[in-house]
């Protein structure tokens, strides 16, 4: 091994070593071993680290996932553990679902109000013709069960035009009220 200052050339120096090729083979193997060891031994921290971490996000999705089937299939109250990275996608589906789940209950409601209205006559506030058509199916086949007989009345308002006409429309709706 020679080594040589070149930095200063007012007192330039030479420094010379003799090695035996075979204790300087030693001693590059020797290094690069440790060299290999450590190398080893960070891979294999660092895939430790990284399999840790993907578990746990892993994990964390499946949690979320089963999360929402839960919210999905009605149940409203959901504990999940989740790492922080998903806590505010969960805190959104839950969102979502009270409001998907409100919404529904409104729309039920709606419709029963609805059903309700298409049922009475507006005028009168009586059943309509539709519900009588159901009733009637069903009493005809409770009677057919049961071998009895149904009685059914039937009125109808000779000349109600000419007292519309007469009185007023406001008058003959508040003669069938």
């Amino acid at each position: 091994i020679i080594l040589a200052n070149t930095l200063s050339s007012a007192s330039p120096w030479i420094i010379g070593v003799s090695v035996k090729k075979s204790v300087m083979d030693e001693f590059v193997w020797r290094e690069a071993r440790l060299a290999l060891q450590y190398s080893l031994m960070m891979a294999a921290i660092w895939i430790a680290i990284a399999l840790r971490i993907s578990t746990d996000i892993t994990l964390s999705i499946l949690r979320l996932r089963d999360s929402a089937g839960a919210v999905l299939r009605g149940e409203r109250e959901v504990e999940v553990s989740l790492c922080p990275e998903l806590s505010q996608l969960r805190a959104a589906l839950r969102q979502a679902a009270m409001e998907r789940n409100s919404a529904l209950r409104a729309l039920q409601e709606a419709n029963e109000a609805l059903d309700r209205l298409a049922r009475l006559d507006s005028l009168t506030g009586i059943d309509n013709r539709r519900v009588f058509n159901e009733r009637i199916d069903e009493e005809w086949a409770r009677a057919l069960r049961s071998g009895s007989s149904i009685g059914l009345l039937m009125i109808d308002i000779d000349y109600f035009k000419d007292y519309n006409d007469h009185y007023g429309h406001a008058a003959g709706d508040d003669c069938l009220k």
